[in-house]
């Protein structure tokens, strides 16, 4: 397993409650962003949204090189 930001992401796929906590979001506000399509990339297997870990990496490293840059935030993130 690699350091840093992988360490509490232990697995390859994730659920919405582990990525809302990893997050530290809630998980009404992890699918708010979802239906709003500003959150991370999702998987939907049946019913199930799961998250791979990789592309929570990249949206969480693509939302801070935008937070520099107000004139590229088009849709602000709203925590729940």
């Amino acid at each position: 397993m690699q350091k840093g930001l992988c360490m509490d992401l232990e697995t390859e796929i994730n659920t919405e409650q582990k990525i809302a906590e990893y997050l530290d979001v809630t998980l009404a506000c992890l699918r708010d962003w979802r239906s709003r399509k500003v959150g991370p990339p999702y998987i939907k297997l049946g019913r199930l949204v799961r998250y791979r870990r990789k592309d929570v990496l990249s949206w969480l490293e693509s939302q801070a090189s935008r937070s520099g840059h107000p004139e590229n935030n088009e849709r602000p993130l709203a925590v729940v």
